[in-house]
């Protein structure tokens, strides 16, 4: 889950000065790199990026925002799109959110084809969202003032990540078999002595819950680029099982799988054109926490976080993006986006006529800041849904 921040241009300076750019490519490397040619994309050189940043910001979601982020680029000659990224963030809100992750991500990892990810995620929301099942669920603007539909929640989420290549077309098309482990931890406070729509219908509270999972995919991928696409596609499925060695149930099986594309008019001064479409569905039982929803920056912007689940999703997006200005001034570019999403939750009673109809939607914009590398790219974001509208403020674009 993506940490909502707002990044101070003169914060940025600050830690650019505290973090500068450090060529580690020695005379005898740079001799060697021209003798090769790479694609604009491969870095011909080794090159480390430090960036720390302090941040404050607002999400509507989670209320105002602090913390500070350490990123380490690691770029590689012939690697693209690093060698490595590792990443640290700590963060807390107004609104009781406690968030800290670290993530490692290495190409070319033990000298070999394989790239892995490893990424540690825990947090504590004060106020969760929970508002019953099902793709119509009640809403009551009182009962959400009164914080009917929230609880307090606690996670833990470790993850890892590994892909090997299993077919190499053309510079940048790849075929990736995904392999995946991981566990999560998972548990429900009740509310005390406000009452809440989640101990109302007698979900389990004050529980705690682990589930391990192991699981596997496919994944393709021809962008240009893998942080800033403007042209190629991105697709991928993973299945994951979820033994239950505690209750003796049989678990529960998910897939989730999404199709991204993207393409950049040229005679339009690379206009890009993005467009997603995904989904979940899962089987055997299943916690509520786990069922698959829709609502939030992930998902369907505007949308209040995790407005819908039920037992399936589906969800979709389509965006126009563009780089307004751009300087050599510490690799600075402004941009604006524009975009539309929509979805909709399955529930055991629905059938396939189902899936084109009742999809909610929501519409909105974005401003786009970039900085000392193209891989950082800050977006603001602003989404109307059904009359209210929603702030996001993050680190990347959400696809």
């Amino acid at each position: 889950m993506k940490q909502s921040v707002v990044l101070f241009f003169a914060l940025i300076l600050t830690s650019w000065l505290a973090g500068p750019r450090t060529s580690m490519a020695t005379t005898t490397e740079s001799k060697e790199v021209a003798e090769t040619e790479y694609p604009d994309d491969i870095p011909a050189e080794k090159d480390v990026i430090h960036i720390l940043l302090p941040y404050v910001g607002f999400d509507s979601d989670i209320g105002f925002t602090g913390g500070v982020m350490w990123n380490r680029y690691f770029y590689d000659e012939g690697l693209s799109p690093f060698g490595n990224i590792t990443e640290i963030r700590a963060s807390a809100s107004t609104k009781g959110m406690m968030r800290g992750r670290v993530t490692h991500e290495r190409i070319n990892a033990w000298e070999s084809p394989f790239r892995y990810r490893v990424e540690l995620v825990m947090e504590r929301l004060l106020s969760d969202n929970y508002f019953g099942t099902g793709n119509i669920s009640e809403w009551d603007s009182d009962l959400w003032d009164d914080k009917y539909y929230n609880f307090e929640s606690r996670a833990v989420d470790v993850t890892l990540d590994v892909r090997y290549p299993l077919l190499y077309a053309d510079h940048p098309d790849q075929l990736d078999l995904l392999l995946l482990a991981g566990g999560l931890y998972f548990r429900a406070y009740e509310p005390g002595d406000e009452s809440s729509l989640l101990f109302d219908e007698g979900r389990p509270v004050n529980n705690r819950t682990f589930l391990p999972y192991f699981g596997t995919g496919l994944l393709w991928d021809s962008r240009d680029k893998e942080f800033d696409p403007g042209s190629g596609s991105f697709a991928e499925i993973e299945i994951r099982g979820f033994p239950d060695f505690s209750s003796g149930s049989n678990g529960m099986l998910s897939i989730n799988s999404q199709l991204q594309g993207f393409y950049s008019f040229s005679r339009l001064d690379n206009l890009t054109l993005a467009a997603r479409i995904g989904g979940e569905w899962t089987s055997g039982t299943v916690p509520f926490w786990k069922l698959p929803e829709i609502g939030g920056e992930e998902t369907l912007r505007g949308m209040h976080l995790k407005r819908f689940r039920d037992r399936a999703s589906l969800y979709n997006s389509i965006a126009l993006r563009k780089w307004l200005l751009t300087s050599s001034f510490i690799d600075f570019r402004f941009g604006l986006q524009v975009f539309t999403e929509g979805g909709r939750v399955f529930g055991s009673d629905d059938g396939f006529s189902d899936i084109f109809r009742d999809h909610h939607r929501s519409v909105g914009g974005s401003l786009l800041l970039s900085a000392f590398t193209e891989d950082l790219i800050i977006r603001a974001d602003y989404a109307r849904f059904e009359g209210a509208g929603r702030i996001y403020i993050n680190i990347g674009f959400v696809y």
